[in-house]
């Protein structure tokens, strides 16, 4: 079973992806809106996953560092797939 490592977004932040998603689709563009996701950031997709030991290490990070800003200059359509290597074709 595949994993997702993701980090989601403050309300404000969810707010305003929703808009544009909306916005996206109201020109018949692709759009995540109807994708049943919420807004986030893909940090890592794994074939397979330990989770206990990703829980683990993600809780110690958690504990060690302090709240972040995050900004965004960008964005990218998602590519679909992964090679066998688990790296992005």
């Amino acid at each position: 079973m595949p994993f997702a490592l993701q980090l989601f977004v403050d309300p404000v932040s969810d707010t305003a992806v929703r808009s544009v998603w909306e916005e996206l689709a109201s020109t018949g563009l692709s759009s995540m809106r109807d994708s049943g996701n919420r807004p986030h950031f893909s940090l890592a997709l794994y074939r397979e996953l330990i989770v206990p030991v990703c829980t683990g290490l993600l809780a110690s990070f958690a504990e060690t560092h302090a709240p972040f800003a995050l900004g965004v200059c960008g964005a990218m359509e998602q590519e679909s797939g992964l090679r066998e290597s688990g790296k992005r074709e």
